[in-house]
């Protein structure tokens, strides 16, 4: 009987242990439960992006600042004639600038598939109407959405130049923000009106959970490629551009500081 026990102790003993690390592997490691806690682990990653997307757009109304640049992102023109959205941006750079917040403004913005104008030069054009002198602004053309935007800005900038004061709409605050400091700027973001939908904060808190995920330089790429824009309907629009205004966009750009 002695025998007997010794003999099946450690068999019955080792058996449970095995089967129950087995079973426990499984168990954690099986695909269903990593799909949940993927699933939670994303949903909080967009919660904050949200939490941070809606705190921006707030914080960045009716504040002021001091920066070496008042850089207005670009909005849609007509004919060379600003959209109201770019309108209302230019609107608040010129507050800022006639307080002198910034000693220049910097105008961004391509120019879209069929425009004869970009929307750095309507810009410019509006900000010499309204009486900035024409050395105290920088036309940057070279960009297509926000992070080409920002970007081009930045390798304009010299060093000791990088801080600035981002002009756009109150939703967009964060992905500007997050942008700028992705391509060295020091930034702070002003609001151009308070306006900020269920859907425009919707969009920008997808935008900046994937930005914040993958880099903006990347979701930037991945939405050209997508869009097509390099190859199918950028490079005409740009030749356009270049030969029908060619001398009044890159002058204003070439004779601005910083340029």
């Amino acid at each position: 009987m002695g025998e007997n026990g010794d003999g099946a102790g450690p068999q019955d003993a080792l058996q449970p242990s095995s089967t129950g690390e087995d079973s426990g592997s499984v168990s954690i490691f099986s695909t269903p439960k990593l799909i949940a806690i993927s699933i939670v682990l994303l949903a909080i990653w967009v919660a904050f992006a949200y939490f941070d997307v809606r705190s921006a757009a707030f914080d960045a109304q009716g504040i002021t600042a001091d920066g070496d640049s008042i850089v207005v992102l670009g909005a849609a023109q007509y004919e060379g004639e600003p959209s109201p959205v770019l309108e209302r941006r230019l609107l608040t750079a010129l507050e800022l600038f006639e307080d002198e917040a910034a000693p220049q403004v910097v105008t961004t913005g391509a120019n879209q598939p069929g425009d004869t104008f970009t929307e750095g030069f309507a810009a410019y054009q509006y900000l010499r109407n309204a009486g900035v002198a024409d050395e105290q602004i920088l036309v940057v053309v070279d960009g297509g959405n926000t992070y080409e935007s920002l970007l081009a800005t930045a390798n304009q900038l010299d060093e000791d130049e990088r801080e600035v004061i981002i002009v756009t709409d109150a939703y967009h605050a964060q992905r500007s923000a997050d942008i700028a400091a992705e391509v060295g700027l020091d930034a702070t973001v002003v609001a151009a009106g308070s306006d900020t939908s269920a859907d425009q904060l919707f969009r920008e808190t997808v935008a900046v959970s994937a930005g914040r995920l993958i880099s903006y330089r990347r979701l930037s790429n991945w939405l050209n490629a997508a869009e097509g824009a390099s190859d199918d309907s950028g490079d005409p629009a740009d030749e356009a551009t270049e030969e029908s205004d060619d001398n009044s966009v890159e002058d204003p750009s070439e004779s601005s500081p910083g340029s």
